[in-house]
């Protein structure tokens, strides 16, 4: 930002010139890309990725965001019109930098993350924009599964509240076996790989 301020809307400039050294300042939740703003229909921009994130997710990877070259090449046009573009379009438009915390839906995957929009420094419309995002989480939208007994129902609240199964078979006064054996059908269910996804999945579908 202190870069962005230093330039003079007269020089000729490029994202190049308003990058550097940034880089060293990023972490692997960090993406750094450019648009060329030049077209009229938002979706023949150009992308140009600077330094891609890391592997911040097992469920989204850098190879799911947008990559090189125009934006119409990516197939979720929903995320680039709904919660991309508008972005870039604010901050030409204004010809300000932009800063932002957004909940974004990406491939079905629903992501918090922060953005920083810089529009070249320009006495007419800005011809290129730079964004750095960090993707602070990452979550799958939980199974939508109905009718849990009133069994299930208990298990799953106590699992919210970091239960073992032993500690639950205590406070439901039931053996440890039957509790193992409800939580074996609620992973099923909920098609969880184990005990800490269940719980995190639980978890979700209480924000959801």
């Amino acid at each position: 930002m202190d870069r962005w301020v230093e330039i003079h809307p007269s020089e000729t400039n490029d994202p190049e010139g308003l990058l550097f050294g940034i880089d060293t300042h990023m972490t692997l939740k960090m993406r750094l890309f450019a648009l060329t703003l030049e077209a009229h229909e938002p979706l023949e921009w150009s992308v140009e990725i600077v330094r891609g994130a890391g592997p911040f997710s097992s469920l989204l990877r850098e190879a799911d965001f947008p990559r090189n070259g125009p934006l119409r090449a990516f197939d979720d046009h929903v995320y680039l019109r709904e919660y991309l573009v508008p972005s870039f379009e604010k901050s030409r438009n204004s010809r300000q930098p932009i800063i932002e915390s957004s909940i974004a839906f990406l491939r079905g995957f629903r992501l918090s993350l922060d953005r920083i929009v810089m529009p070249q420094r320009s006495t007419g419309s800005p011809n290129w924009a730079v964004c750095l995002e960090n993707v602070r989480s990452v979550r799958q939208p939980a199974p939508q599964v109905e009718n849990l007994s009133v069994e299930e129902s208990i298990i799953s609240q106590m699992l919210r509240e970091g239960l073992t199964a032993k500690e639950i078979a205590r406070e439901m006064d039931v053996s440890h076996r039957t509790v193992e054996h409800r939580i074996s059908q609620l992973k099923e269910r909920y098609k969880a790989r184990n005990v800490a996804h269940l719980t995190a999945i639980l978890c979700q579908d209480v924000l959801d």
